[in-house]
């Protein structure tokens, strides 16, 4: 017997790939994407290819502004929002105010006084000022002598101070180093960058000569206690000669101290020390506080530089918020009555991915001022504390201008060139960010400030002055003689001693400016669909024609997992019907397979070789063949089947039957 046999693996998997080609030309044709069923559609070569490019440079066009629409969500914009709110019961701010001078003139004499204070037993008398101008408003330099020639304006001035530049040509021979001051240093770190020449080795790094006596007193008066320095300064209730809050008498008890290294004491009200935040309902100086003060300009030291110009500098800030009258305050001149409208201003940012802003409660920023007097974190506080960090670690001892503890370090030398130099370079490196020193100091997530009007006139008037003595007389007799002598003989000493202070808010309507995310998720979303459907044409609803495919995709696939399982049929036409084991074979013994990917009409047996829907295929010398029942065919019947695409040869004068 003839062993042949019927394999129908191969016809199924072509079978397969066609049904898979059908649903892809499918896909095509019927897409409503722009573009797709144009290039199936086309009707010549060359249309299909000018079709193809059209589509090929519509997806580089939508992928090239995709992807600026997406590294423009990486960089988390922000935009800012501007509201004004009103509250009827506002916080006042804190007010800081201090004397031009440090030091009281009868301490010189003073046993916890050292001896070398200014560098030698007299203080030295300032040189001539060069060139004009008047700095006595001038509320944003610490610089308050003006070396320039008179052609050069005050703006010069300013810019080339912060700036670090220094001109070499005839009064400015005795500024030729850079001056190390405090605001120097935050107005180059706030700008970005200056013009600083670095420091040479071998040249003159050191103060000038008019500033010598300044750093000498400077560095002396940092390594004191605290409690010396309160002392030696001007005291509460000489200064603050009548307090007023919202027409109450307040007292110096409700002013908190603390020993600033340029100005002395500085006494706070309402700061973060106070056993009460105060608070008003109302606008205007009538609701807000009152100070009358003396500045003492006969306790004035010679030579130093703050005390070369009479009057208090007054800082408007929040309470949690360290003050710093050498860089954000107002000099307020005795004889006139200043006016200070304040408002308020509330700035809150978001925390990350949006900015690298700090929370209140972040202890890792924590820096020298918050040890020292509690207050919170601000960008000046942290620049403040990493400058002296690095001089403390470079140099071996600390700037003078800076807190720092003195039981560990001492101040820089103002004589020792080798210290002076490593100073110099610390600046130099920390405002070019050099040397690897770079503080990492972000903005505050919620900071409070507040912006100011200012407005003065003469005080006392001549109307008034009997009125201000009498208080006087209660509260301090001593002052009020000096004022009964200026009235009788017109010394001056009212006009040169004392100010009145009114700090009040000027409406209870308050600005707060929100950074929210500019361009979120849903923004993303909508320019994507806009872009794909300008450049593609695809929509939502595109998409799910391509979802629909691959489900179709993965049950062809699944469906011919299944079949691969049982693809062989063996059939002997000599047993029975009955036979359960789904087999047919012929006279000699030639196993044939059921095609498994044609199903047979309904209620029709499968096995059933008389149905012509139900198709067998036997392989015999390499032949593709077609057996249809029991019939002899010859080989000119040869048919074509549609489903598979090629014509399948019948066997001549073989014999096939169901028994």
């Amino acid at each position: 017997m003839v062993d042949r046999t019927v394999d129908l693996q191969q016809v199924n998997s072509k079978k397969d790939l066609e049904g898979i080609r059908q649903l892809f030309v499918e896909l095509v044709n019927n897409s409503s994407a722009h573009g797709i069923p144009n290039i199936a559609r086309a009707a010549t070569t060359q249309r299909r290819v000018l079709w193809s490019l059209l589509f090929m440079t519509a997806v580089g066009f939508f992928i090239g502004q995709f992807s600026v629409l997406i590294s423009r969500f990486i960089d988390y914009p922000v935009s800012v929002n501007l509201d004004v709110k009103f509250d009827p019961y506002l916080t006042f701010p804190a007010v800081t105010v201090c004397n031009q001078n440090p030091i009281r003139k009868s301490m010189l004499d003073s046993d916890i006084l050292p001896p070398d204070l200014f560098g030698s037993d007299n203080p030295t008398p300032p040189p001539p000022h060069f060139g004009g101008g008047n700095h006595q408003n001038d509320t944003n330099n610490s610089t308050d002598v003006n070396p320039f020639p008179p052609n050069t304006t005050n703006n010069d001035v300013r810019n080339t101070t912060s700036a670090g530049t220094e001109q070499d040509t005839g009064t400015q021979s005795l500024l030729k180093r850079r001056r190390r001051t405090d605001n120097e240093v935050s107005a180059q770190t706030s700008s970005g960058h200056n013009q600083k020449q670095k420091p040479s080795q071998n040249g003159d790094n050191g103060p000038s000569t008019y500033h010598a006596e300044v750093a000498k007193f400077a560095e002396t008066f940092s390594s004191l206690e605290e409690d010396v320095r309160i002392e030696l300064g001007h005291q509460a209730d000489v200064f603050i000669v009548n307090c007023s809050w919202q027409g109450y008498q307040c007292w110096p008890d409700n002013f908190t101290v603390f020993s600033d290294s340029m100005y002395g004491n500085c006494f706070t009200f309402n700061g973060i020390g106070s056993d009460y935040l105060y608070k008003t309902s109302f606008p205007g100086p009538l609701y807000g506080l009152s100070l009358q003060l003396n500045i003492e300009q006969h306790e004035y030291l010679e030579g130093y530089e703050t005390s070369s110009k009479a009057g208090a500098r007054v800082t408007i800030h929040d309470q949690n918020k360290m003050p710093f009258p050498k860089d954000n305050a107002y000099t307020v001149p005795p004889g006139f009555a200043t006016s200070i409208g304040v408002r308020r201003v509330e700035v809150q940012r978001r925390e990350y991915p949006y900015s690298d802003c700090v929370e209140d409660n972040d202890s890792s920023y924590d820096n020298s001022y918050s040890e020292l007097y509690g207050v919170g974190y601000s960008v000046q506080t942290c620049k403040k504390s990493c400058y002296q960090h690095n001089v403390i670690s470079q140099c071996d001892c600390a700037d003078s201008y800076y807190p720092y503890d003195i039981d560990l370090y001492s101040p820089c030398d103002s004589t020792n060139s080798t210290q002076t130099y490593c100073m110099a370079m610390v600046e130099y490196n920390y405002t070019q960010q050099l040397d690897g020193i770079e503080c990492n100091c972000p903005q505050p997530c919620s900071d409070i400030s507040y912006t100011s009007e200012l407005s003065s006139a003469a005080w006392p008037s001549k109307s008034s002055r009997t009125t201000f003595l009498e208080g006087l007389e209660e509260n301090n007799p001593q002052l009020a003689s000096l004022v009964w002598e200026d009235m009788v003989n017109n010394t001056g000493a009212v006009a040169e001693n004392l100010l009145q202070l009114d700090i009040y808010f000027q409406e209870l309507n308050y600005e707060i400016l929100v950074f929210e995310p500019s361009y979120e998720w849903t923004d993303l979303g909508s320019d994507f669909g806009g872009l794909i459907g300008l450049w593609i044409g695809v929509s939502v609803l595109t998409c799910f024609e391509f979802v629909e495919f691959l489900f179709d995709f993965f049950r062809v696939i699944c469906c011919k997992s299944r079949k691969s399982q049982n693809s062989r049929i063996n059939v002997n036409p000599y047993e029975s019907k009955k036979k359960t084991d789904r087999s047919l074979e012929n006279d000699d013994g030639i196993t044939l397979h059921r095609r498994r990917g044609f199903p047979p009409s309904s209620a029709v047996n499968p096995y059933d070789l008389n149905v012509s829907d139900d198709v067998l295929y036997i392989y015999e010398n390499h032949d593709r063949k077609k057996l249809n029942g029991d019939r002899k065919h010859s080989r000119e019947n040869a048919t074509y089947n549609p489903a598979i695409g090629y014509h399948q040869t019948f066997l001549e004068n073989e014999p096939y039957s169901l028994k």
